[in-house]
Formats: C-alpha cells, structure tokens, sequence
C-alpha cells in the first residue's frame, strides 16, 4: 500500500535533480495546452432577458401601484357631511371588479410589436448576416482551437507524462522522452485513444445541464411570480443559492469520479500507445479502484502549494512540475500493483519480467 508521504519525497529528490529539464517540459506544455492538467470542460448559464423579467415583476406590482396613484391622486372634501347615510342593503357584485390580469397578456404581444414593427426586409436581413457572420467565426475558432489541442496537445501531453514516468523509474530525465509519440508510428494511436477519452468526459460533463433544466421546468409551472424577489427575504435567497450549487456539485460528483478513473491513461499510453482507447480506459480505471479517495487526498494535499503557484505567477510552472512528478510515482506503484495482482501482464503494458522486478527493486530500497 503507497503512502502520499513517501511519494511526495521521491517525487521532491527526483525533482531537485531534474529541475531545469522539468520547468521547460512544464513550459512547453502550458503554452500548448493551458495547464499540464487539463480536461473537456464547458460552462453553462440560465438567463432569463430582463425585458420578460421586468413585465412579470410589473405585473406582480401593477395591484400595489394602482392602489398607491388612486390614494395619491384623489383629493378628499374637507366640507364631507359626516350625516350621510350609507346603503346597508346594497350588494356588491363580485363581477363588477376590475380584473387585471384579463389585460396582462397583450402587454408581451404590444412589446415585441413595437420592437420590430418599424424593422424593413433590408434590417432583417442586416441582423441576420451580423448574427451568423459572429456564430460562424465562434465555430471556426473553436474547430481551429479543437485541432491544435487534438493533433499537437495530446501527443505533447502523452509525451510529457512519459518523460515524468521514466524521471520516476530512472530517476534522470531526458527531453527527447517529450518526443514519443512522434516516434514508431505512435501518433495516430494515441491521438485517437486521447480524443476518444476527452470525448467521454465531455459527455459526462453535460450531467450539469440537468439541474438548470430542472430550474427552467419550475419557473415555466410555477409561473412568473416565483421570479419576484419580492417575495422571498434575503435569508431565503441565500439558502436557495446555497441549495443550487450543492444540487449541481451532486451531479458534477460522476464527472469528477471519471476524471479520476482515467487519470492515467495517458501514462498507459505512454506504455503501450496502440493499446486503444477503451482498453486504456478500463485498465485505468482498474489500476485506480480501490485509490479513488486516496487519489483525490494527494490532490488536496497540494491545494495550499497551487495557491501560491498562483500568486506567484511563473511560480505555477515549478507546481505543475512537482505534481506530474508526484503522478509519475503514483503511476510507477499502481503499475506494479496491477501486474502482481493480475489486473494486466506485464506484456500488456510493453514490459518484460526483468523490468518488472526492477521496479519492485527499486520501490523497496526507496521505502528503505
């Protein structure tokens, strides 16, 4: 059973020993990919255009404000005669009173009349080309963007962690270990497995759009009054707040369980770049079970070192290198761990029984 103490000291020694090599393999790849962590990710937002929120907060206030303009406007008669008697017997017809909401409706129909009336073909088709022109540049940005991460940042990042994994074992480092997957017709491969695994976790992602959907269900049923402040305190603001964000961090919990789970498939395929996507994925998966928590403890534990990487600013690149060092020896003992304990052979993983046992060897007389 590995220690998270006994892996930050490896991976601390191999790090003071390869400190210059490590920063440029740490510099290369955040100016390729952003960070040397990195995952499909997106964002979502709910919003509502202010033009329908404000007609229903009008309409919520339209009782409340005609009662205030009737009471302002109306000038009482000081010469009043106290004796006059009223008409006990008169009935008061429910009928008779104003109704209000029969005339709400047209206000949404007269809004947007009055928005594109006036508008000719000549606008319209105007707003049309602006609108798709901006869409259409989105789309070739992202496909542009998309590329250079498939085809240039995955082989680089396969390559960086098996420049990591052979510091881990040799305890030297060498730059032309960036270069794997340039070599032996290893890039197509890996580029493929890496795409197929960034495609998974982007679909689990999408699990955060069910909450925001549940949301837009609510407000569709309940109507427009469940959008007026007004009728909640801002205690009760805060605790709905509070309750979203836990609903969306239950749904984000599978997303961040399956970025675990396939961590280490790009040291797989480091090992064995033609092993396929799915096969890298479940043996990933296979190597963490069990180190899951574990896993995610390390992680944390490096939480207060990436603060002040930030604060420092170039600080990060040295952060950056001593995690992919601490991975690179967390990969080094689950590899081992999976061959001994039949999860994969050793001939799964390109490795022979000498190479094998040397790791063992060598784990040892680190714990020692």
């Amino acid at each position: 059973m590995w220690k998270i103490k006994d892996l930050k000291n490896r991976a601390w020694r191999n790090f003071g020993m390869n400190y210059w090599n490590i920063f440029l393999v740490c510099f290369i790849l955040t100016f390729v990919m952003g960070t040397y962590v990195n995952a499909f990710m997106g964002s979502y937002s709910f919003y509502i255009p202010s033009s329908i929120s404000n007609i229903i907060n009008d309409r919520n206030d339209f009782d409340d404000d005609y009662e205030y303009e009737y009471e302002d406007e109306y000038e009482y008669d000081d010469d009043y005669d106290d004796d006059y008697e009223y008409d006990d017997e008169y009935e008061y017809d429910d009928d008779d009173e104003y109704d209000y909401d029969d005339e709400f409706p047209e206000e949404i129909p007269d809004l947007f009349n009055n928005l594109f009336n006036d508008l000719s073909v000549e606008d319209y088709t105007g707003i049309f080309l602006i609108v798709g022109g901006i869409l259409l540049l989105y789309l070739i940005i992202l496909l542009v963007f998309m590329a250079y991460r498939v085809f240039l940042g995955y082989p680089l990042e396969v390559g960086g962690r098996n420049f990591f994994k052979n510091m881990s074992l040799s305890g030297h480092s060498k730059l032309s270990d960036m270069g794997y997957c340039f070599k032996n017709g290893n890039y197509f491969p890996v580029v493929k497995s890496m795409f197929v695994k960034g495609l998974f976790l982007c679909l689990w992602s999408l699990l955060i759009i069910i909450p925001y959907i549940i949301a837009f269900v609510i407000i569709i049923f309940a109507g427009g009054d469940i959008l007026n402040s007004t009728y909640y305190s801002p205690i009760m603001i805060v605790m709905f707040t509070i309750l979203f964000i836990l609903f969306v961090m239950v749904f984000l919990i599978p997303y961040y369980i399956k970025i675990v789970s396939y961590s280490m498939v790009p040291y797989i395929l480091s090992d064995n770049p033609k092993i396929g996507p799915l096969n890298a994925m479940k043996l990933s998966s296979k190597m963490v079970s069990g180190h899951k928590l574990k896993i995610v403890g390390l992680w944390f534990s490096l939480l207060g070192w990436i603060i002040l990487g930030v604060m420092t600013c170039i600080g990060l690149l040295f952060i950056q290198g001593y995690f992919a060092a601490i991975m690179g020896e967390l990969y080094k003992v689950l590899r081992k761990n999976a061959i001994d304990e039949g999860i994969c052979s050793a001939e799964t993983l390109n490795l022979n029984e000498d190479q094998n046992n040397h790791v063992q060897s060598k784990i040892n007389l680190e714990k020692q």
